[in-house]
């Protein structure tokens, strides 16, 4: 038995010889689409015009960090017809980026690749690609790079501008550059559009969640250049232009609690999923978290994404029972 099968089975018999029950508000998980064609973890995803798009990934245990190891697919599935997965054009085969919506394209965020094309099983390393993608005509374009490659990071979109924040540059042939910058894009500004550097956080963290909600940009978890895992949350304010500390995650037995979460804003809370398997959600700015719901597997550096207002989809991500996966679960959620 793995390690984290034998952890997962503990701690269900620790909750039961506890006492301790969760009631949850929402009804049972349904599974509404097809399976993901690869089980990946650390990937690119996004809900656009009523489609889902999945990018790359990384496959394999965590240990194996090479280019044979990344995902070479890019599909979509519509959300009002589940039936399967779309193949896309793929532009470059990537793991740990992040892909956004922003007006009538997608915007695929830096990443990590194969370095050396000609040896696939080579270690990857950041690149500081910045895309966008025509859904229409289905053709990438290449926009003004990240002023540095960035990978484990996350970003969201409101109001026409992309936010980046965390991650790091890495590769095996030389000492990690951990970010400590947060970077804004506005993509209504035209063909001048630069990269813009935010105010300097008071964290460092990578494979951390990044959201929209209550009009502020949210960064949850991560882990930190010390590689300690954190269950902090900060929230940044467009209009005044400055950080913010917000109410910890709950706790977890075993402190992987923070790594790898997934979380998305809609008009009922602020929504997070972790390695514990509860969904939480955060209903004002100042409140405490309430698990409002419960995944079915397990899983961390996973995506989580709207269905409408009424529902989120958690996708793929990591076991903590038994590696990368390709389950996509359906989750309804309620206004308090």
């Amino acid at each position: 038995m793995s390690s984290h099968r034998l952890l997962a089975c503990l701690l269900a018999l620790h909750v039961i010889a506890c006492g301790h029950a969760f009631v949850l508000a929402n009804p049972p998980i349904e599974e509404s689409l097809p399976m993901l064609p690869d089980a990946v973890d650390s990937f690119g995803a996004a809900e656009h015009d009523g489609f889902l798009y999945v990018y790359g990934g990384h496959q394999g245990s965590e240990q194996e960090q090479t280019g044979k190891n990344v995902s070479r697919q890019f599909v979509r599935c519509d959300l009002d017809q589940p039936s399967q997965w779309e193949q896309l054009p793929l532009d470059k085969p990537l793991q740990s980026l992040a892909l956004v919506s922003c007006g009538d394209s997608l915007y695929r965020v830096g990443g990590a690749g194969l370095v050396n094309a000609d040896n696939p099983t080579a270690p990857v390393g950041s690149v500081s690609d910045f895309m966008r993608f025509d859904p229409r005509t289905k053709e990438w374009t290449a926009l003004t790079p990240l002023p540095a490659p960035r990978s484990a990071h996350d970003a969201i979109a409101a109001d026409g501008k992309i936010y980046v924040v965390g991650g790091w540059d890495h590769s095996d042939a030389k000492p990690s550059d951990w970010h400590d910058s947060a970077l804004m894009f506005d993509t209504t500004a035209g063909e001048e559009a630069t990269w813009q550097s935010l105010p300097i956080p008071s964290f460092r963290r990578r494979n951390l969640a990044v959201a929209a909600w209550q009009n502020c940009i949210w960064a949850i978890g991560g882990k930190d250049d010390n590689d300690v895992i954190y269950r902090t949350v900060f929230y940044y304010d467009p209009q005044r232009g400055y950080w913010s500390e917000g109410p910890e995650l709950p706790a977890r037995a075993d402190g992987l609690q923070g790594y790898g979460v997934a979380a998305w804003g809609l008009d009922s809370g602020l929504y997070v999923s972790g390695a514990d398997g509860a969904l939480y959600r955060l209903d004002t700015m100042y409140g405490e978290w309430q698990q409002v719901g419960e995944l079915r597997v397990q899983r961390y550096c996973h995506r989580l994404l709207p269905d409408g207002d009424r529902a989120l989809l958690a996708l793929a991500g990591s076991s903590v029972s038994y590696g990368p996966t390709r389950s996509v679960e359906r989750l309804k959620v309620y206004s308090p």
